[in-house]
């Protein structure tokens, strides 16, 4: 699997075992200058913790392992929780949805994908999250003491 290029910024994890949807992702991200890296589902936190990725995107079927397992302990680590995880799955039902942002999940798409849209839904939650790490934004917000 690749690992990320050094010259871009915003670092995207995609985990995905079926190398089809895997191809179609890189492809429709590649315009956009995201750094991105690869990883099958057993690989996901170890490749987590290296890449230390701004966002991933998780399949939700994965050999092994399933998605909402992998979602599962991304959200349960102290040192992961606050990556958003986008859900993109052929999965299609109110029980994976419900279950998905029960564990956490920024966002749930369903194959196929919107390629503007999903790129319009990377750019907001990077945005959010930039904001809520940033020097007095909503992460400080709620700091009492200063």
């Amino acid at each position: 699997m690749e690992n990320f290029t050094e010259e871009l910024q915003i670092k995207i994890l995609i985990i995905e075992d079926n190398t089809g949807a895997l191809m179609k992702l890189q492809q429709s991200l590649i315009n956009k200058n995201y750094r991105m890296a690869t990883c099958r589902g057993e690989q996901a936190i170890e490749r987590i913790y290296r890449e230390q990725p701004d966002i991933i995107l998780l399949d939700l079927k994965l050999k092994n392992t399933t998605g909402l397992s992998v979602l599962k302990e991304i959200k349960l680590n102290q040192n992961l929780q606050s990556i958003p995880v986008i859900i993109i799955s052929e999965i299609c039902t109110p029980l994976y949805w419900e279950e998905a942002y029960l564990l956490g999940a920024a966002a749930y798409l369903v194959n196929p994908v919107h390629l503007n849209y999903l790129g319009n839904r990377i750019s907001k939650l990077l945005l959010k999250r930039k904001q809520e790490i940033a020097p007095g934004g909503a992460a400080q917000a709620f700091n009492l003491q200063n």
